[in-house]
Formats: structure tokens, C-alpha cells, sequence
């Protein structure tokens, strides 16, 4: 149940929070699988009395490929474009122009709206809610949801112009804890910032039912990602070689995803003729995911370099025994051999241990598969999400 909540004036009043929601990357439509972490949340806190507008500045190209269907979101938001140099070339000058044009954009809306917050997603984004922050006197939250490992955006006067960021915003919120951790010599102290993570949504017309383990000649591997470096799906294919080498073949894979890395995997497919046991289907629809989810047992994605991890908390609300990677963000819901099970990062032989029980014990896993279903359910929905996130906005509001 949902409680409506909102914050009082000075007479006592109640008032609806309005919130400014900064971004480069909202997504492009309520359905669309890319980038729906932005809009679920928002979601959540209109039925807390939120009222958000959206401020969605995107650097200019000169084909824009994919604009927001306005009309499909329930929001008021805003669509600009700033000039920036691609792959960060010359970032600070990158952050000039989006500064100049964000703030400017930012005063016009605050006439009409009066924010009582700002909340930002991102570093650059940051930058913009900590100057208009001192300006107009409205306290600002920064979100981070992963991190850039491009050297030269954190390099020469950029980078000192996002580590003074970091320690002059009223809040950081990391989605994970592998966050806070990185970024903790960046700030001078460690008052400012918590960690909360994402949630996840699931389609309004499913049952969450407790899974029926059945006794399977063939268990339904699935992974859901980018397909980039760090992401891990190469390494789950070369530990379903090795189990296959070992005579362990009554397993069927698909991953779901596109990415710089498809031509490399699908090399690794048919290197090792594995055709007839892998299935990769490229990016789909949010429904279409959880489709294949439901016809899965195992998800597996041994990302080690994950923030938090939505497509692990989706897999295991529908029942999937999930495994994921120490020291990443999954850890944050998965105790090992308890909720789901946890491999070394880059680790193959671990790997092919975790899926080697996952194959061939499958029918013990079922425990450890509703545990992870359970605890996902009570604690990782968009609604918790909500709840603290209105938490933190009464705090730095008073």
C-alpha cells in the first residue's frame, strides 16, 4: 500500500514537493527498456504527492535519432540540446556550453514552477544542480549511477570542476555500494552521500507466483545486459565450453542485449559450434524480456563492473536462481548460497563451479531461488525505492 505523503508549509499547510528532474538520458518512451530507471521512480512519487518536471539536455547532433514521446509519460518534461564535443574531448569546454545553456533553462522554469528541489542524475548533470543550487537557494541531490571510465573526463580542470561538485551538493545518492567506494577519495568528507538502490517494475498483468521446480532434462540459461567489456557474457560462454567439454550439455542459453561486443560473441558461437545450445536475440521491448524470463531458470551475468543491477533484482522477483559477482552491486541482494550464488569477478573456474551446481543440482537450488524471490519482492520494488528518496528530500529541505 501506498501512503501519500507531501510537506507542510510554515502555517502547517500540507504542499505538494516539486521536484526538478535533471538528465541527459531520459527514455524515450514508458515501455522502452533503455534507461527506465529514470522514469519508474518518477512514477512512484507522483503517488506520494510528488509533483516532478523533467529537464532532459542532450548534447546536439546533427541527426537525432530517437526524440521522447512526450504524450506517453504522465509528466511534464522538457527536451534541449547544449553543444559538446564527442568522447569527451575538451570536457570542460563540453561543460561550459551545458552549464551556460542549463542554467539559463533552469531560472525560466523555477518562475513558473518553484522548485523545492533539484534532482540530478549524473555528474554533469550535478554541475548544473550545484551552481543553480547556490543561486537560487534550492537544495540539490546528485545521483550516481555509474561510472565513466573515460581518463579524461576526470583529468585537468574537468575533473576539478566534478570533485568540487561532489563535495558541495546538499546529497549523493549512490545506487550501489562499488560506487561509494570509487568515488570516496573524491570527497572531503562522508556526510553528504548514501546509498540507495534502484527497484524494478513488473508488468501490471503478471502473477509473482513461487516458482514450480520441475525435474528438467534441460535448464534454460538466460542473460539480460549491454553487450560490453566488463559485462561478462563472453566469460559465461567459455565456462559453458568447459562444462560442456566435461559432458555437461543439457543446458540451453539465450542473452538478450546489443552492444560493441555482438560481433565478438557471436565469433565465440560459432568457433565452438555452439548454435544449437545459444540463442543471441539482441535488445528487446521490457515485455519481451520478461517473457523469456519466465520461460528460464537460471540467469546468469557475471558483470564485474556493476553498479547496482536491475536485470538481477527482474530475475530473481520471477524466481530465477541468479548468479552474479562479489563486490558488485548484485551483493547488495544476494548472500551467497542464501538468496542466489556469488562468483570471484573475472573468475572462470568459479564460474563453471556456480553453473556446474546450477545444472546438475538444480532441483536443490529451489530454496535459494525463493529466498532471492522473496527478499527482492520486500525490499527492491519502485515504491521502497520512492519512499527513501522522499525521505532524503525532507531531509535536505528542512
Amino acid at each position: 500500500m501506498i501512503i501519500r505523503r507531501c510537506l507542510c508549509d510554515r502555517d502547517g499547510t500540507s504542499v505538494s514537493l516539486k521536484v526538478l528532474w535533471l538528465t541527459s538520458s531520459f527514455p524515450t518512451h514508458p515501455e522502452n527498456g533503455k534507461n527506465l530507471y529514470l522514469w519508474h521512480p518518477l512514477e512512484a512519487l507522483k503517488k506520494l504527492g510528488v509533483t516532478p518536471v523533467v529537464l532532459n539536455m542532450q548534447p546536439w547532433k546533427p541527426i537525432i535519432k530517437h526524440s521522447i514521446d512526450r504524450a506517453q509519460f504522465s509528466i511534464d518534461i522538457k527536451n534541449h540540446y547544449y553543444f559538446s564535443i564527442p568522447r569527451h574531448y575538451f570536457r570542460s569546454i563540453s561543460n561550459y556550453f551545458y552549464l551556460f545553456k542549463t542554467v539559463r533553462v533552469i531560472k525560466k522554469l523555477n518562475k513558473l514552477h518553484h522548485f523545492d528541489v533539484i534532482h540530478a542524475h549524473g555528474e554533469i548533470a550535478g554541475l548544473a544542480a550545484v551552481k543553480i543550487s547556490k543561486q537560487l537557494n534550492i537544495p540539490a541531490v546528485v545521483t550516481i549511477h555509474g561510472i565513466d571510465m573515460c581518463k579524461r573526463v576526470w583529468s585537468g580542470f574537468s575533473g576539478k570542476q566534478f570533485e568540487k561538485m561532489f563535495n558541495r551538493v546538499g546529497k549523493i545518492i549512490y545506487v550501489g555500494e562499488s560506487l561509494k567506494k570509487y568515488f570516496q577519495n573524491k570527497l572531503d568528507g562522508d556526510t553528504n552521500f548514501c546509498v540507495l538502490h534502484n527497484g524494478f517494475r513488473m508488468p501490471s498483468s503478471q502473477q509473482l507466483e513461487k516458482r514450480v521446480f520441475e525435474n528438467k532434462k534441460t535448464i534454460h540459461l538466460i542473460s539480460v545486459s549491454n553487450l560490453h567489456e566488463g559485462k561478462g557474457v563472453d566469460l559465461t560462454l567459455r565456462a559453458l565450453i568447459c562444462l560442456k567439454n566435461q559432458g555437461i550439455d543439457n543446458w540451453f542459453y539465450t542473452i538478450i542485449g546489443d552492444g560493441d561486443q555482438k560481433n565478438y560473441l557471436e565469433g565465440i558461437i560459432a568457433q565452438f559450434d555452439l548454435s544449437k545450445q545459444v540463442r543471441l536475440i539482441g535488445a528487446c521491448l521490457h515485455e519481451i524480456v520478461y517473457e523469456h524470463l519466465q520461460k528460464s531458470d537460471v540467469f546468469c551475468l557475471p558483470s564485474y563492473r556493476e553498479a547496482f543491477g536491475i536485470a538481477y533484482v527482474e530475475a530473481m522477483a520471477q524466481g530465477l536462481l541468479t548468479i552474479g559477482v562479489k563486490g558488485q552491486g548484485p551483493q547488495a541482494f544476494i548472500e551467497h548460497g542464501k538468496t542466489g550464488l556469488l562468483i570471484e569477478p573475472q573468475n572462470t573456474d568459479d564460474l563453471v563451479q556456480a553453473l556446474h551446481l546450477a545444472i546438475t543440482q538444480f532441483q536443490n537450488m529451489k530454496e535459494v531461488a525463493y529466498a532471492g524471490q522473496q527478499y527482492v519482492l520486500e525490499n527492491f520494488t519502485w515504491e521502497t525505492h520512492a519512499e527513501k528518496l522522499f525521505t532524503i528530500y525532507e531531509e535536505i529541505c528542512t
